[in-house]
């Protein structure tokens, strides 16, 4: 069985953004499952709201697409 936790490391060392909401039940445990990673190439968006995508964190996740390519 792999676990969310295994694929976030098998992704590593390429950059990867992990969105979640704490209203959101299925990512509840993302805090946790990102700090067993424990990688510098997690960068992680937690919201204090649920599974929707809203402007914030459409906003936000754009940004952090174009700051990584004009990173390379």
């Amino acid at each position: 069985m792999v676990d969310t936790h295994d694929v976030l490391a098998a992704i590593g060392p390429r950059p990867t953004l992990v969105v979640s909401g704490t209203e959101d039940k299925y990512s509840r445990d993302a805090g946790q499952v990102v700090a067993r990673v424990a990688g510098d190439f997690i960068t992680e968006l937690r919201v204090e709201r649920g599974y929707a995508l809203d402007q914030g964190r459409f906003d936000a996740i754009v940004e952090w697409i174009v700051g990584g390519v004009s990173h390379q």
